[in-house]
């Protein structure tokens, strides 16, 4: 009898466990759910994957990229740079200071306007600029 009841309560738990969504995983389409959990760690800035990828076509590996995001709080800006090394991998992604603004060749900024002294507006798209130095 209490085997029979731990097994009932086992099921149960699992049951109550899963949530119905789960359940329609395996029958969902893969470049469905690719699309829609790509989206996901952005949480609303997606256009800043978009300028990302656009920044990514028109530089080099090994280039020297400082990041400039829209937001100035600490954390945001985290994220954002975090972001930007994982998308621009093979790049020296760098994050605002004045050493790195004298040794980076490119500034891409999201949502900024940024003006730099030896540096010009090489592409602009998805809501951000990117410069090059002269």
């Amino acid at each position: 009898m209490r085997r029979t009841a731990a097994i009932v309560w086992f099921i149960a738990l699992i049951g109550a466990g899963i949530q119905p969504w789960l359940l329609r995983l395996p029958f969902s389409g893969r470049d469905e759910l690719a699309a829609t959990y790509a989206t996901i760690p952005d949480g609303g800035a997606e256009s800043y994957v978009a300028f990302l990828r656009g920044v990514r076509e028109r530089t080099q590996r090994g280039d020297a990229i400082v990041i400039v995001f829209a937001s100035s709080e600490p954390k945001h800006y985290e994220y954002a740079w975090y972001r930007a090394s994982y998308l621009l991998a093979g790049r020296d992604v760098l994050p605002v200071t004045p050493e790195n603004f004298a040794r980076a060749k490119w500034i891409a900024a999201w949502r900024r306007n940024v003006r730099a002294e030896g540096f010009a507006p090489a592409w602009s798209g998805a809501d951000g600029v990117l410069l090059r130095r002269k």
